[in-house]
């Protein structure tokens, strides 16, 4: 996937944080992680593992949110359930995002990187 394919994905314009092509790849940033995986939480081409996956993620994520005061959680998830991609749910989910710690991040994104295909 291109820079700018996933930012037709997520319905955003160029020019953000989410992604960027480093020496011919498509570098994501944990924003860009969650953003992806809410999407494929309710892409009708996700596979049930990918499913499975990225909701393990984005809950893992969410749940870390939650005990650091994050309560748009459910907000979130309503608004990607029902197919929005805006720069709202970029917004929502760097709040959610916000003061999220390395542990945190492996334990989210570990089973997608063992799971996916390289």
């Amino acid at each position: 996937m291109s820079e700018a394919d996933f930012l037709d994905l997520m319905g955003l314009q160029d020019g953000n944080d989410l992604a960027r092509v480093v020496d011919g790849e498509v570098c994501l940033s944990m924003a860009g992680v969650m953003c992806l995986a809410l999407s494929a939480m309710h892409d009708d081409d996700t596979t049930d593992d990918g499913r499975a996956a990225a909701t393990a993620t984005v809950e893992k994520l969410l749940t870390s949110a939650r005990r650091r005061g994050f309560g748009k959680a459910d907000i979130l998830l309503t608004l990607v359930a029902g197919g929005e991609r805006s720069p709202r749910i970029v917004e929502l989910v760097r709040e959610a995002l916000d003061g999220v710690t390395a542990e945190e991040v492996a334990a989210a994104i570990g089973p997608v990187r063992r799971g996916g295909e390289a």
